[in-house]
């Protein structure tokens, strides 16, 4: 298994998806379940796409 920390494009969307999670962490908490799930799991599949290939 390569090691896909070293790409930098893994590197960006790690930065991307802390960047969500942050974020999303001031949205309502009416919207755990709707916007703010959506944008967090949107931001992780970028990781877990590149970490398979």
């Amino acid at each position: 298994m390569r090691n896909y920390r070293k790409f930098e494009v893994w590197k960006k969307s790690h930065e991307l998806a802390l960047k969500v999670y942050e974020l999303t962490k001031s949205f309502p908490k009416e919207e755990i379940y709707g916007i703010t799930s959506q944008l967090r799991r949107a931001s992780l599949i970028c990781r877990t796409k590149i970490m398979k290939i």
